[in-house]
Protein backbone atom coordinates (compact mmCIF):
# COMPACT_ATOMS: atom_id res chain seq x y z
CA UNK A 1 0.00 0.00 0.00
CA UNK A 2 1.43 3.58 -0.81
CA UNK A 3 1.28 6.98 0.92
CA UNK A 4 -1.50 8.01 -1.45
CA UNK A 5 -3.71 4.81 -0.82
CA UNK A 6 -3.18 5.08 3.39
CA UNK A 7 -4.37 8.45 3.16
CA UNK A 8 -6.85 7.39 1.03
CA UNK A 9 -7.83 4.76 3.18
CA UNK A 10 -7.68 6.76 6.59
CA UNK A 11 -9.82 9.53 4.83
CA UNK A 12 -12.74 7.23 4.71
CA UNK A 13 -11.79 4.91 7.61
CA UNK A 14 -14.76 5.40 10.06
CA UNK A 15 -12.35 4.52 13.20
CA UNK A 16 -10.13 7.88 12.11
CA UNK A 17 -12.84 9.95 12.70
CA UNK A 18 -13.62 9.38 16.29
CA UNK A 19 -12.34 11.20 19.13
CA UNK A 20 -12.45 10.97 22.98
CA UNK A 21 -15.42 11.60 24.75
CA UNK A 22 -17.80 11.29 21.67
CA UNK A 23 -21.24 10.20 22.39
CA UNK A 24 -22.11 6.44 21.33
CA UNK A 25 -25.93 5.56 20.40
CA UNK A 26 -26.93 2.35 19.52
CA UNK A 27 -28.86 1.08 16.11
CA UNK A 28 -32.25 1.54 18.31
CA UNK A 29 -31.21 5.51 19.34
CA UNK A 30 -30.23 4.38 22.64
CA UNK A 31 -27.67 6.36 24.40
CA UNK A 32 -25.37 3.45 25.85
CA UNK A 33 -21.88 5.86 26.86
CA UNK A 34 -18.76 7.88 25.02
CA UNK A 35 -15.94 6.71 23.58
CA UNK A 36 -12.98 6.87 25.71
CA UNK A 37 -10.58 4.73 23.53
CA UNK A 38 -9.97 4.49 19.84
CA UNK A 39 -7.37 1.46 18.53
CA UNK A 40 -6.94 1.62 14.92
CA UNK A 41 -5.92 -1.92 14.30
CA UNK A 42 -3.18 -3.74 13.96
CA UNK A 43 -0.08 -3.12 11.03
CA UNK A 44 -1.38 -5.05 7.47
CA UNK A 45 0.85 -5.28 4.80
CA UNK A 46 4.06 -3.63 6.80
CA UNK A 47 2.16 -0.27 6.61
CA UNK A 48 -0.01 1.38 9.32
CA UNK A 49 -3.02 3.42 9.15
CA UNK A 50 -3.08 7.23 10.31
CA UNK A 51 -1.20 6.40 13.25
CA UNK A 52 -2.33 2.93 12.75
CA UNK A 53 -1.23 1.63 16.71
CA UNK A 54 -3.55 3.07 19.23
CA UNK A 55 -5.30 6.45 19.24
CA UNK A 56 -6.90 7.54 22.62
CA UNK A 57 -7.71 11.28 21.46
CA UNK A 58 -5.61 12.85 24.00
CA UNK A 59 -2.19 12.54 23.45
CA UNK A 60 -0.44 11.86 19.91
CA UNK A 61 0.21 8.44 18.39
CA UNK A 62 4.14 9.03 18.87
CA UNK A 63 4.03 9.94 22.77
CA UNK A 64 2.00 5.83 23.86
CA UNK A 65 4.18 3.05 24.50
CA UNK A 66 4.47 0.21 22.71
CA UNK A 67 1.20 -1.02 20.55
CA UNK A 68 1.34 -4.26 22.77
CA UNK A 69 1.43 -2.49 25.98
CA UNK A 70 -1.21 -0.14 24.75
CA UNK A 71 -3.24 -2.31 23.71
CA UNK A 72 -3.25 -4.72 26.51
CA UNK A 73 -4.05 -1.61 28.87
CA UNK A 74 -7.23 -0.96 26.45
CA UNK A 75 -8.67 -4.82 28.15
CA UNK A 76 -9.46 -4.16 32.32
CA UNK A 77 -7.08 -6.84 34.09
CA UNK A 78 -9.70 -9.11 34.82
CA UNK A 79 -11.42 -9.04 31.43
CA UNK A 80 -13.64 -12.01 30.51
CA UNK A 81 -13.22 -11.16 27.14
CA UNK A 82 -11.80 -14.60 25.08
CA UNK A 83 -8.16 -14.45 23.69
CA UNK A 84 -9.78 -15.24 20.03
CA UNK A 85 -12.22 -12.21 20.55
CA UNK A 86 -9.36 -9.99 21.78
CA UNK A 87 -7.00 -10.99 18.61
CA UNK A 88 -9.96 -10.09 16.14
CA UNK A 89 -10.15 -7.10 18.27
CA UNK A 90 -6.40 -6.24 17.96
CA UNK A 91 -6.41 -6.57 13.70
CA UNK A 92 -9.50 -5.14 13.07
CA UNK A 93 -9.58 -2.01 15.34
CA UNK A 94 -12.35 -0.98 17.68
CA UNK A 95 -13.59 1.68 20.07
CA UNK A 96 -14.12 1.42 23.53
CA UNK A 97 -16.68 2.85 24.95
CA UNK A 98 -17.84 3.84 28.34
CA UNK A 99 -20.97 3.00 29.93
CA UNK A 100 -23.30 5.28 30.91
CA UNK A 101 -24.72 4.52 34.03
CA UNK A 102 -23.80 2.39 37.04
CA UNK A 103 -22.50 -0.94 37.29
CA UNK A 104 -22.43 -1.46 33.63
CA UNK A 105 -19.07 -2.86 32.01
CA UNK A 106 -17.26 -1.25 29.05
CA UNK A 107 -18.35 -2.10 25.65
CA UNK A 108 -15.95 -2.84 22.75
CA UNK A 109 -17.49 -2.14 18.96
CA UNK A 110 -15.82 -3.00 16.38
CA UNK A 111 -15.53 -1.04 13.12
CA UNK A 112 -17.54 -2.96 10.90
CA UNK A 113 -20.62 -2.35 14.01
CA UNK A 114 -19.80 1.50 13.44
CA UNK A 115 -22.43 2.90 11.13
CA UNK A 116 -21.31 6.85 10.89
CA UNK A 117 -19.48 9.00 13.39
CA UNK A 118 -19.97 12.70 12.68
CA UNK A 119 -19.36 15.72 14.87
CA UNK A 120 -20.15 14.43 18.43
CA UNK A 121 -22.16 11.59 17.89
CA UNK A 122 -21.46 7.77 16.72
CA UNK A 123 -24.20 5.34 15.29
CA UNK A 124 -23.56 2.17 15.65
CA UNK A 125 -25.77 -0.65 13.89
CA UNK A 126 -26.30 -3.10 16.10
CA UNK A 127 -28.20 -2.79 19.64
CA UNK A 128 -26.10 -2.61 22.43
CA UNK A 129 -26.88 -6.10 23.87
CA UNK A 130 -24.61 -7.15 20.91
CA UNK A 131 -21.43 -5.33 21.40
CA UNK A 132 -18.41 -7.67 22.88
CA UNK A 133 -18.67 -6.77 27.26
CA UNK A 134 -15.41 -6.02 28.98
Amino acid sequence: MNKQEMNSTAETDVLSRITDGTEVYDSQGEHIGKVDAIYLGAVADGDTLAGGAVSTGAEAAEALDTEANVFAGLFLTKSTIPEEVRERLRYNGFIRIAPHGLFKSHRYATREQVASAAGDRVTLSVAEKQLIKG
